[in-house]
């Protein structure tokens, strides 16, 4: 991607589509297959963890910003949810949740994923996923910091 469009890190990338969730469920039949459509922005950030927590930090704010000022929601039926148990994967996890009537429920994920995925698609693609800096030179594999709705 970035020898395609020459772009820098930090740099990133935007994707809208359906989403599946296989969730087990006492309800209809053992499985059930949820279907939606969701948004995502992946934000690819050096490799220092500083600093992607500094972009986590960053992004909830923006994103809050979004649903206050450019959407027009009362920050009275907004809250952040910090994630008690973090995934694997995870150094930082927070939704955004929005007052429906029937209780307060997520519409925007924001997620330091670290470096894990990318380091997953290095080992298994066996293609490098390391960025070189061009101005230090030095390399190293992004972390990742994801907002989706």
């Amino acid at each position: 991607m970035c020898d395609t469009t020459r772009n820098r890190i930090p740099f990133g990338l935007a994707q809208v589509g359906k989403a599946f969730r296989n969730e087990i469920t006492p309800g209809q039949f053992l499985f059930r297959t949820r279907e939606f459509e969701q948004m995502e922005i992946e934000y690819f950030v050096p490799a220092d963890p500083d600093n992607a927590m500094k972009v986590f930090e960053e992004r909830k704010k923006v994103s809050m910003d979004f649903w206050t000022q450019i959407i027009g929601i009362s920050l009275e039926h907004l809250r952040y949810k910090d994630h008690d148990k973090l995934a694997h994967y995870a150094a930082a996890a927070t939704d955004i949740e929005f007052s429906f009537p029937w209780g307060f429920g997520e519409v925007q994920g924001i997620h330091n994923r670290t470096d894990f995925d990318l380091k997953q698609h290095q080992e298994y693609s066996k293609v490098s996923m390391q960025y070189t800096d061009p101005k230090s030179g030095q390399r190293y594999i992004p972390r990742c910091v994801e907002t989706s709705m």
